[in-house]
């Protein structure tokens, strides 16, 4: 069932196959490459960040013809972005991911149906609003 699902997404975005290493400042910046080091300090911290708030299980998808980012996507937990029950804020993460979206002129979408531990997790997937208009 996760098997269809990934394929159904990949042919809905029209995707080939994800990057080696999942970076959204890649598609926000529109770099063919990951040129960034986790093991180095990061070159320009005032640019954009590698990963958007509530971060998890994430894949950059590239291009189905170009080989250029194209997606990216995260499969999370409602009940981690919802801390509900959380003494200290953020209480609910879903407004970060939205302001973050605005912030770096990325469109948002949620879908309610994630491969990644399938019934349990929703897919949030961001892209540059002229890839799909």
């Amino acid at each position: 069932m996760g098997e269809y699902q990934r394929d159904a997404f990949t042919q809905a975005f029209n995707l080939d196959e994800p990057a080696e290493t999942a970076c959204i400042r890649r598609l926000i910046t529109s770099d063919a490459e990951y040129l960034h080091s986790p093991l180095e300090a990061d070159s320009d911290p005032t640019g954009p960040p590698h990963s958007p708030p509530a971060d998890d299980h994430s894949t950059i998808w590239l291009d189905d013809e170009s080989g250029e980012p194209a997606v990216y996507s995260m499969h999370l937990y409602p009940g981690n972005v919802e801390r509900l029950d959380s003494q200290e804020p953020p209480h609910n993460l879903w407004f970060g991911i939205f302001e973050f979206a605005a912030e770096w002129r990325l469109e948002v979408s949620i879908l309610p149906k994630s491969w990644h531990n399938l019934g349990s997790t929703v897919q949030v997937v961001f892209y540059l609003p002229e890839r799909y208009r």
